[in-house]
């Protein structure tokens, strides 16, 4: 069904059919075409049309059109394609079963095949090689793709194992048509030594030792002895032996290991295969700990005991990569060479060569600095408010903008504040409800290093605040470590620079960026940088950076497990910088640590969902049930909207009635 509407009112038409009217009128009465009566009316006619047409064009007229689809049943189909369904002899039919199910189904239902592991694709082979199983992602890619869509039934085909996502039975199922499940993989319990979980720090510095814990399981190797092996590049740093005995048995084993390398190191733990094991990928476990030169001293100078120091110095060292010096000011020598920060805590100092926190009390006397100038109007303090400021020398916790207004007050020095140089203020003072610029906290970036200044005593009372309400000293605590970290780094002045991960997993994309500075330090992104990456055996891979915007981009995907040497080149302005160091590609195991499958959490989830759970060798069955739903095609209007002027037809028919009037003009001798 089609209809004409246009942008203006319908009623206009009328002034375009008197328009072509009076026109082909006006144009026609006084020829005679050689006394053919007819000829002067099929002429007016004509342009009649021809007028009528070209001016309702002006009207911006559409044709509106209802169109009627129809959609067969949709049927879903989705195979886990993950690692642990490898090696079953089901999975070697369920290739040829699935084609069959599709055969039979395709001539009255729409089928839709996926398969899904940690991603979620449309299938196009049995491949069975993904890292990881996410139900979830499954469940809420059918939800985007089909919610109000004619889905007759959902079909999956899995062994119930999943690593990732959460619970599938807790999953929403956006479908009021059945799901059914076809359960693949062997459920015997057979003996197995597993290692079920590994907890060990991220970091370690050189020369100290770190922790780590091993968590194992064993099930049915009552009676037998096992050892547990770490080793590192095939050097073995422990040994220990364990007697199983009970059916299932539990064990833990807590171990210090020697940081001595710098880097990244590799290391594994293994347990000895038992006799009949089938299972052996998960008796053992790699794990990855980033060896550090030493942590970053920082030195805090004070002439008195305070609570706020305590505040300070108990925040900064949560993060293990910092640690506080805490001095007197009299029973300093004057070396800051070890130092990466200094805080000057209710102390005058001279200009220190490393970056300084100042911190300044409540009786703080007159103080001058490259880039403020505190007058002291008196030697009392007052009470004030903390407001937040805009501020964009590092990221605080957007939780700040609220939890700022529920703090005590600060005492603070009565003072008057002269910034003499370019300054952030993170917080600054609030007095009898005014918000000011007095500064609480202020950040200057200097020529040679960074300073702030805290302003006021109370530090302490934010801290326990937080503690009371929360419960935790997040908020405060990563306040304080954000302040040391955009302070104590060092500022890369180089005109190259590289930003590469030193580890991730096999399964995620690497992805690196770089940047290039001219003589006054401005992006530009002329030169071609080259990455060369080479594996632990020698063989190099060449990429060439993508260009975005001013800076550079390049992201690696499909990369395999091991330990990999980069260098990064580029030659700009006559000279060549380079950038190198390594980078190490985890194996993800997960797949592997668990075989027995889990058909009773496929039951459940079927039959919550309206459906039924079948074996391969059952899917005839599994067809014939869904042939024998009540599933029709459902027909969908929709309204579609199209320029007339669009229409082809309307070209051709206005080629044609020009023609003919032109046509028959000539021939009756009025052109």
């Amino acid at each position: 069904m089609q209809s004409i509407t246009t942008d203006l009112a319908i009623g206009f038409s009328l002034i375009c059919i008197l328009i072509a009217a009076l026109y082909a009128y006006f144009l026609y009465q006084k020829h005679p075409f050689n006394k053919k009566s007819w000829m002067p009316l099929l002429m007016a006619s004509l342009r009649f049309f021809i007028v009528f047409l070209l001016t309702f064009f002006l009207l911006n007229p559409f044709v509106s059109s209802l169109l009627i689809e129809k959609e067969k049943p949709i049927i879903v189909i989705a195979i886990d394609q993950s690692e642990s369904m490898q090696n079953t002899s089901a999975v070697q039919e369920l290739p040829s079963q699935i084609n069959n199910l599709q055969e039979n189904l395709s001539k009255n239902h729409q089928l839709e095949l996926y398969s899904f592991g940690n991603e979620v694709n449309p299938l196009d082979s049995f491949r069975f090689d993904q890292k990881k199983t996410d139900y979830s992602a499954f469940f809420q890619y059918l939800e985007d793709l089909y919610k109000n869509r004619n889905v007759a039934a959902v079909v999956f085909a899995s062994d119930g194992l999943y690593n990732m996502g959460k619970n599938p039975i807790y999953m929403n199922y956006p479908f009021q048509a059945p799901l059914y499940a076809i359960a693949l993989g062997d459920t015997t319990p057979r003996k197995d030594l597993l290692i079920s979980n590994l907890t060990h720090n991220d970091l370690a510095f050189l020369g100290n030792t770190f922790p780590i814990e091993i968590s194992g399981l064993s099930q049915f190797c009552k009676g037998e002895k096992t050892q547990i092996t770490v080793t590192k590049e095939q050097e073995q740093l422990y040994n220990e032996e364990i007697i199983l005995t009970k059916s299932f048995h539990r064990f833990r084993t807590k171990l210090f290991l020697p940081a001595d390398d710098l880097g990244t190191q590799s290391y594994t733990v293994s347990l000895s295969k038992m006799e009949g094991e089938l299972n052996t990928e998960n008796n053992s476990q790699n794990f990855f700990i980033d060896v550090l030169e030493s942590k970053q001293k920082i030195l805090l100078l004070t002439s008195k005991s305070h609570p706020d120091i305590f505040a300070i110095t108990t925040a900064i060292e949560q993060n293990e990569n910092f640690e506080v010096h805490q001095k007197f000011i009299d029973d300093f020598d004057g070396n800051y060479e070890p130092y990466s920060l200094l805080i000057a805590f209710h102390v005058s100092l001279d200009e220190a060569p490393l970056p300084t926190w100042h911190v300044l009390g409540a009786q703080t006397n007159s103080r001058q600095f490259d880039w403020l100038e505190m007058n002291s109007l008196n030697s009392i303090g007052s009470e004030v408010l903390v407001n937040l400021k805009p501020f964009s020398f590092f990221q605080i916790d957007e939780e700040w903008a609220k939890w700022i207004q529920k703090l005590p007050p600060l005492s603070v020095p009565f003072s008057r504040f002269d910034y003499q140089s370019d300054y952030q203020n993170l917080f600054a003072q609030t007095e009898k409800g005014i918000v000011t610029n007095k500064p609480i906290f202020s950040f200057h970036q200097g020529q040679d290093n960074r300073q702030a200044i805290w302003v006021g005593e109370g530090l302490w009372k934010w801290r326990l605040f937080e503690y009371a309400e929360k419960e935790s000293h997040h908020l405060f605590d990563d306040l304080v470590q954000q302040c040391v970290q955009f302070l104590a780094v060092k500022e890369d002045k180089s005109f190259f620079r590289l930003k590469i991960p030193k580890k991730i997993y096999e399964n995620e994309s690497l992805s690196i960026s770089a940047q290039l500075y001219d003589a006054n330090y401005e992006l530009y992104n002329a030169p071609e940088v080259r990455l060369v990456l080479k594996n632990s055996q020698g063989a190099e891979y060449v990429y060439i950076f993508d260009k975005n915007s001013n800076k550079y981009a390049l992201e690696l995907t499909n990369l395999t497990s091991g330990s990999y040497q980069y260098e990064a080149t580029v030659v700009a302005a006559g000279n060549e910088y380079v950038r190198n160091g390594n980078v190490t590609i985890m194996p993800l195991q997960v797949e592997q640590r668990q075989k027995q499958a889990n058909h009773q959490i496929l039951n459940k989830l079927a039959t919550n969902k309206g459906g039924k759970l079948f074996y391969v060798s059952e899917i005839p069955e599994l067809q014939e049930r869904i042939l024998a739903q009540d599933s029709k095609t459902i027909s969908y209007s929709r309204l579609q909207l199209s320029e007339l002027l669009n229409h082809r037809w309307i070209f051709f028919l206005l080629l044609v009635f020009l023609s003919l009037e032109w046509f028959l003009r000539k021939q009756n001798g009025s052109i």
